[in-house]
């Protein structure tokens, strides 16, 4: 049985054609990225952890 469904999904800027958005703007703005830069493990010191554990655990939120 045939479906209506496309058997692969399009990419964003094709899934845009096809919705009929038109972009007044480069697309590659929105998708090329800089280079990625390593993450890099916290230090803090025992005394500096025990003092940010409670900040976090006392925040009320946003």
């Amino acid at each position: 049985m045939a479906s209506a469904k496309p058997g692969a999904v399009p990419d964003l800027i094709a899934a845009l054609e096809l919705l009929g958005v038109e972009l007044s703007v480069d697309p590659a703005y929105f998708t090329v990225t800089g280079p990625q830069v390593p993450a890099e493990a916290l230090e803090i010191t025992p005394g500096t952890s025990q003092s940010l554990y409670r900040w976090l655990n006392h925040y009320d939120g946003n």
